[in-house]
This record gives structure tokens, C-alpha cells and sequence, in this order.
């Protein structure tokens, strides 16, 4: 059992504060249910020069008394630590200046009925927002249960250097606003300057499956890198094979994206290719196959496969139960943005391709089950007309067989 911290204060929300208003003001909001139990205190860190008057730890200052300064050093875990040594919940949970959480009554319930005492950590969902208001999300574990041993590590995309189980994964989300760039200069400004910190802890820690996959996500996020990250996917993942560290949940990330490389160019022959010698040669883990038969289904439907979707899409809801019966597998098999071939988005159109599938080949028992997986409560009215017809013929085909 780990050395637990105790205090009378059960949660400190710590937050990072540069110089960004636009989105403050609904960063702090969003955090309201939780400073008014009483349970919860709020730690801020300025990190502006000390003769820089920061306006949005200016708002911050509305809500807590507790915003110190620390000039940026070019290192987030650094500043994250200044937020722990103040801190004096049980629970730490960080956040940015430029996210905005959901509904927060999953949590507060979490705390104030004592399910606490039952975890050492928490994960919730992030929704890293694009443009056109579409996002991408990624399971995070941005809360643990304190112990005198916490701290934050890693220059940039910094993470607790312990996170203990039993692990709570929460429904709510935050709204990540911070890849919403003005301009593209903005945008590269944004890649060099997490590749030159990443950099520097490789060259001092060599390329960990943490960083590997740090440095290929931000060159993968970049347009004109995107090529040359995934390429280093493809070598990387060969390299941390011969290491004996391919069981770590980000060298299988790094795999995958080995694997989705392909799946940019729309090269389904180029994808099976790397997808069996994957299969042959790789140990790899529930959360890597479940996202493998997810990009193989997904864009076999697209061209028109049907050997390709007879195979994995079976194969996908194959490890999807495995997940619903281990749960907990999930959060430690699970990283970075695996976690979309989780959501209804993926989940909906690999159960639509079997139920049209098996409707095409008469069998309609077949079909059935896949429609019964339909998660029908959170599928828009529009998009339900568009199933219906094809699970009438279901339906029919049911009819006519008795």
C-alpha cells in the first residue's frame, strides 16, 4: 500500500497560467463545482517574468489566493512542481489554461461519497479540438491519490512519475483548445519548440518508448513532418523490438502508427502488407489489435474489401468484450489517442459494416447481433433514418426465414 498523503483539503487543482485570456475566464468557470464543496482549493502558477503583469493570472486571481510565480524555464515539469509543493489536497489533478471541463458532478460525487478511498488514480477523457470543431481524444491520467514521493517528469508532455492503481476512469472530459493555432507560423512555433525539449531528453535519456512516441506524435501533428514521422514509426518500432521494450502501451502506439501511415495514402495493400508481417513477428496487446482491426475494418468498408471486412471486423468486437470484461486493462493498455477506436465513432461504423455485410450475404441472424450493438440513445436522428433502412432489411430478411 503506498504512503498515502492525508489532509483535510481531499483535492488541489493545479494550474499552468502563460499569458493566454481568450480562453481563461471559461477555464475557471468550468472548474467551479468543484472550488464551491469546500473540499477542493486551487493552485496557480504564473509563469510570466516576475515585472510581467500576467492578465490571465489576473482572473485566476478571482478564485483563488494561491497563484505564485515562476518564470518559465522551458520546462513544464518544473512549473508542475511548484503547483505540488503548494499543494495540500490528498488528490492532485492538473489541467491547462486553455481547457474547459464538462459537467463535473461525476466527480464531485466521487469525492464526496467516499469512493475515493477506494483508487490511487484518474482518468478522464481529453478532446484535443481542431478547427472545424471536430477533435481528437485521448484517455489521460491527470489525477492521483498524493504520496511524499509525487512529482511530475519530462520537460514537455509532462506526467506524474507514479500512477497507482486501482485506477478510476471518469466519463467527463475537458476541452483542449490549445491545437487551435491562428496561423501556421503559430502552429510550427508550437512543433519546434516541444521537438527541442524532446530532443534534449533524448539525448539524454536515449530514445525511451515515452519520448519515441512524444517526438513521433509531434512530428505526425505538423503537416510537413508527417511523412518523416511516420517513417520514424516504421524504424522505431523494429529498434524497440530488439530493446525487449515493445510491451510498453507506447512502443504498441508507435506500431500503430507504423500501421496508419498507410491508411493515410488509402494504400489497403500497402497497410496488409505491414499488417501481417506486424502479426507475425510482434507480440502485441489487446488495445493494439482492437485498433489494428479498427483502421484494417474502417477503411476496408471504404474500398470495397469484403474478405478484409469479414475478418477484422469480428476481430474488433472481439477485443472490445475483452475490454468490457477487463476494464481496468484499458487504462494501462491504453495511450495517447487509442482511445478513439473506443468511441462510438469507430464503434458504430465497424458494427454498421458487419450488419451490411451480413445483410448482403443472407445472413440475417448475423446481422441482428451487430444491430443490437448499436448504441441507438447517442446516434444522431439523421444518421438513425440511415440505418434503419438497412436494419429493415434485416428485419425482413428475419421475417421471411420463419
Amino acid at each position: 500500500m503506498p504512503d498515502y498523503i492525508e489532509s483535510k483539503v481531499l483535492l488541489t487543482v493545479g494550474i499552468l497560467v502563460s499569458n493566454r485570456i481568450k480562453y481563461i475566464e471559461k477555464c475557471m468557470e468550468s472548474i467551479k463545482p468543484l472550488l464551491s464543496t469546500g473540499f477542493c482549493e486551487l493552485v496557480a502558477v504564473d509563469t510570466l517574468k516576475e515585472e510581467e503583469i500576467n492578465e490571465a493570472a489576473e482572473t485566476v486571481k478571482k478564485y483563488t489566493d494561491k497563484v505564485y510565480k515562476f518564470p518559465w524555464c522551458k520546462d513544464f515539469s518544473a512549473a508542475r512542481n511548484v503547483c505540488l509543493e503548494h499543494a495540500e489536497g490528498e488528490w492532485f489533478l492538473y489541467f491547462d489554461d486553455d481547457e474547459v471541463f464538462g459537467d463535473l458532478t461525476e466527480l464531485v460525487n466521487f469525492f464526496t461519497s467516499g469512493e475515493y478511498k477506494n483508487y490511487g488514480s484518474g482518468f478522464y477523457n481529453i478532446h484535443n479540438l481542431n478547427k472545424d470543431g471536430s477533435y481528437s481524444s485521448a484517455v489521460m491520467g491527470r489525477m492521483v491519490r498524493r504520496t511524499r514521493n509525487t512529482r511530475f517528469v519530462g520537460k514537455v508532455h509532462e506526467a506524474f512519475n507514479e500512477v497507482n492503481p486501482p485506477r478510476k476512469y471518469f466519463s467527463f472530459y475537458a476541452d483542449h483548445y490549445g491545437y487551435i493555432f491562428e496561423n501556421e507560423e503559430a502552429r510550427k512555433k508550437h512543433k519546434d519548440r516541444n521537438v527541442a525539449l524532446l530532443l534534449e531528453e533524448i539525448e539524454k535519456y536515449g530514445y525511451t518508448p515515452r519520448l519515441a512516441a512524444q517526438y513521433a506524435q509531434e512530428l505526425l501533428a505538423y503537416p510537413k513532418t508527417k511523412e518523416e514521422g511516420y517513417k520514424f514509426c516504421l524504424e522505431k518500432a523494429e529498434d524497440l523490438k530488439r530493446e525487449g521494450k515493445l510491451e510498453d502501451p507506447l512502443s504498441q502506439w508507435i506500431l500503430l502508427a507504423s500501421v496508419r501511415y498507410f491508411n493515410e495514402k488509402k494504400d489497403l495493400a500497402g497497410m496488409m502488407e505491414r499488417v501481417r508481417y506486424i502479426e507475425a513477428n510482434f507480440n502485441t496487446s489487446h488495445a493494439y489489435r482492437l485498433c489494428q482491426a479498427a483502421v484494417v475494418g474502417t477503411l476496408a468498408g471504404e474500398m470495397g474489401d469484403v474478405s478484409l471486412m469479414k475478418e477484422y471486423v469480428p476481430k474488433y468486437f472481439a477485443e472490445y468484450d475483452h475490454f468490457s470484461e477487463n476494464s481496468g486493462e484499458r487504462l494501462t493498455e491504453t495511450q495517447l489517442d487509442m482511445s478513439r477506436y473506443f468511441e462510438d465513432t469507430y464503434y458504430v461504423q465497424m458494427a454498421y459494416i458487419g450488419a451490411v455485410l451480413a445483410n448482403a450475404y443472407g445472413d440475417y441472424l448475423t446481422a441482428n447481433k451487430f444491430w443490437k450493438r448499436f448504441p441507438w440513445n447517442r446516434i444522431k436522428d439523421e444518421d438513425k433514418r440511415r440505418y434503419m433502412k438497412d436494419m429493415q432489411a434485416t428485419l425482413d430478411g428475419l421475417k421471411n426465414m420463419q
